[in-house]
């Protein structure tokens, strides 16, 4: 029986935690696995362990870990990574029901970490975005714009565990076309962890079009592109995005023509007046 095997770890900020997704294929079928990390560390003594749910060995195994570097197997048992190391030593793992999984050569590799996306809002929601997602290696993302529809759709999706890769939301302050949206987004503090997978991020500001209207340029650089001003004059994108800063948030500025671009740069200098970017405000897209 062919089966392919995809093991996929990625890191979520703080607690040293990670999260794993296996997804295992035979002929049609596909079943997939999520687990925790909370250490990563050869075996080296002798004593009991309790078995493991799954190993995985056969393969290389990047651990992304400088002391470990790449191992040859990985004990799982539960929600928990309990331990990578050699054929040998998580062999004291496995148990009468541990089910072992035989890379046949594949690599486990770490899952990716996409800062900017829009997988979960603009392609079909959860149901649809996440499995594409997963597929492509892509464990922890950042939803660049969330709504308020949009954050109840993600919450509604975490509550009851379908949410299954970790997604920090960027809460948007106006829409794709610049509308102003207020502040609705301080009733989720900075940082605010919502669900066990879903946290808030920052804000996101929307300077020129792109995906809604033209782009913020001096002159044409493409055919059929024309020559527009950004959303906002320069006072209100300000203002905007010290609203942010001074409540706490990161803010993420969608910028993509010239003047737009230097717009945002002119308002983080404004804003942070010489200071550290501590926030780590940004342009997206530039």
């Amino acid at each position: 029986m062919l089966m392919a095997l995809v093991l996929i770890a990625a890191a979520c900020q703080g607690g040293g935690e990670t999260t794993t997704t296996a997804t295992i294929q035979s002929g049609s079928s596909t079943t997939s696995t999520t687990v925790t990390a909370t250490a990563m560390a050869q075996t080296t003594t002798t004593k009991p362990v309790e078995a493991a749910d799954l190993i995985f060995t056969g393969g290389p195994v990047v651990t992304m870990d400088p002391n470990l570097g790449t191992v040859e197997a990985i004990a799982i048992h539960g929600p928990e990574i309990v331990a990578v190391g050699s054929v040998n030593e998580i062999a004291r793992y496995q148990g009468p029901n541990t089910m072992v999984i035989d890379l046949a050569g594949r690599t486990v590799l770490p899952g990716f970490v996409d800062a900017h996306t829009h997988i979960l809002t603009d392609m079909g929601g959860v149901a649809a975005g996440q499995p594409l997602a997963l597929e492509n290696g892509i464990t922890s993302l950042g939803e660049a714009a969330t709504s308020q529809h949009e954050l109840d759709s993600l919450a509604a999706a975490a509550e009851t565990g379908r949410l299954r890769v970790r997604v920090s939301m960027y809460l948007w302050r106006t829409d794709n076309c610049g509308v102003d949206q207020g502040l609705w987004y301080e009733k989720y503090p900075p940082g605010a962890i919502l669900f066990e997978r879903l946290r808030v991020a920052g804000v996101k500001v929307f300077s020129d079009g792109g995906s809604c209207g033209p782009l913020g340029v001096s002159e044409p650089f493409l055919d059929g592109v024309d020559i527009a001003d950004p959303f906002h004059d320069l006072e209100t994108l300000t203002s905007y995005i010290r609203d942010a800063h001074d409540a706490g948030y990161q803010v993420a500025v969608h910028a993509q023509g010239d003047l737009a671009i230097a717009d945002v740069q002119n308002a983080y200098a404004s804003i942070l007046a010489g200071g550290e970017n501590d926030l780590r405000h940004r342009i997206d897209h530039n």
